[in-house]
């Protein structure tokens, strides 16, 4: 059967060690979940959903007297921001995102997100080798035949060296798991040898994300209705938006 329900506080929270308490109206659910810290690099634990990126710059326009413009970038590079909100729709997920939100503290401390929209690149040049180099910037590159290329610095690839993870090329060559190494919170590629001067260094990623926090401090859930069947549990809930906000050099 359905039951509806618009009550005045609809989560009562208990803080023990490391550990959060979440009580239920008695006529519905009680649980009891442990929370573990969260160190950054830790992905965040729901999906998120490509319809609430977006890709944010910063850039000052002076407007003269006459209309002209004086723009300016103060961005260089882009910041990105998404909203967790549009795949949150069961309890469970509401369980997670809880979770989640009170071991982060709300804008406290940084996560990584997958951009469903944008989370890999092909094949592509990263350097040119001198001799000497052997430490190589990941990097994706956005080319438009007529305005030109944005070069992207990706910094948080996923750990793992070939296929499905981060691959190396050098002079045409590709090279084998064992000749370079990279690191999943700089994006920098080491060669266990430094190319030839003029050869070409390039790489592809098969997964990437973006550092993130939180861009709020205060988590609203409402209680839609709940569904009971034969005793097994199940929700579906709305929550409003939950901003997700890139955080730079980290």
């Amino acid at each position: 059967m359905w039951l509806y329900a618009i009550p005045t506080t609809v989560f009562q929270f208990r803080k023990y060690y490391k550990s959060y308490e979440l009580q239920w109206f008695p006529y519905f659910y009680f649980t009891t979940r442990r929370c573990f810290i969260v160190a950054f690099g830790t992905l965040f634990p729901l999906p998120v959903s490509g319809w609430g990126a977006n890709i944010n710059y910063k850039t000052d326009i002076t407007v003269g007297g006459n209309g002209q413009e004086a723009r300016n970038a103060v961005w260089q590079d882009a910041l990105k921001s998404f909203n967790a909100a549009f795949l949150v729709k069961t309890y469970a997920d509401i369980e997670q995102l809880t979770t989640f939100f009170h071991v982060c503290k709300g804008r406290e401390q940084s996560f990584l997100v997958k951009d469903p929209q944008d989370y890999k690149f092909a094949r592509t040049n990263i350097g040119t080798g001198t001799g000497a180099l052997t430490t190589f910037q990941l990097v994706k590159k956005y080319v438009h035949g007529v305005i030109g290329t944005y070069t992207r610095t990706i910094t948080k690839p996923k750990q793992i060296e070939g296929a499905g993870g981060v691959r190396v090329w050098v002079n045409n060559v590709e090279l084998a798991d064992s000749a370079f190494s990279f690191s999943s919170t700089t994006g920098i590629i080491t060669l266990s040898s430094a190319p030839a001067n003029g050869h070409a260094v390039e790489a592809s990623c098969d997964e990437y994300y973006v550092p993130c926090r939180f861009d709020i401090d205060e988590l609203p859930i409402e209680l839609l209705h709940y569904w009971v069947d034969s005793g097994s549990d199940g929700g579906i809930v709305q929550v409003p938006d939950i901003k997700l906000r890139e955080v730079r050099g980290e």
